[in-house]
């Protein structure tokens, strides 16, 4: 799918198979092992999760005046 142009999205608050509520670092994981490059991995559980909620406009990205978390 991710090949043919489809976005991808990672996130979930109610958990699923093999990855349990608040583990999205294991989702972002599974997508990389199922083939998504890491930073198509990494988007999805970002900006393109944010945008499917409606929300990009302040979250999702490390941008001035956007809410955000990092890790490093």
């Amino acid at each position: 799918a991710y090949h043919s142009g489809a976005k991808i999205v990672a996130g979930t608050d109610a958990g699923a198979l093999g990855v349990e509520h608040g583990d999205i670092w294991r989702e972002i994981y599974l997508l990389v092992e199922c083939g998504l490059p890491p930073a198509a991995a990494l988007h999805a559980a970002t900006g393109l999760a944010a945008q499917a909620i409606g929300k990009d406009q302040e979250l999702g990205t490390l941008t001035t005046g956007k809410c955000a978390d990092m890790l490093v």
